[in-house]
């Protein structure tokens, strides 16, 4: 199976991506036999809050940092500064993610 092609990270239209063979698991798809043929297609059970990470965004000044978390979603959010690591603990839909921002 050296030819096989990748299974796509991201389908193209959202719903369906071909595949000859599986790939691996791709978080939010199934790989079956359906309607457009063998492939990986979206699975509508599959919770979409957790598909994409939450947008974080930092910003900083000499002498401040700011930083920006989208927490749509999220049922728990944490944040936590030890000297010029920043660590943002976000659950949503049961998952736990954890980021983290070194400061200067």
């Amino acid at each position: 199976l050296a030819d096989a092609a990748p299974a796509p990270d991201a389908p193209d239209d959202g719903a369906f991506a071909k595949a000859a063979s599986y790939q691996g698991s791709k978080p939010g798809y199934a790989f079956k036999l359906g309607p457009r043929g063998l492939g990986y297609y979206r699975d509508a059970s599959a919770p979409t809050s957790t598909d994409a990470p939450p947008a974080v965004e930092a910003r900083q000044q000499l002498a401040s940092a700011t930083v920006i978390v989208d927490v749509a979603g999220a049922s728990d959010v944490e944040l936590e500064i030890d000297g010029v690591l920043a660590t943002v603990g976000l659950t949503c839909g049961g998952e736990r993610r954890t980021f983290g921002l070194r400061l200067g």
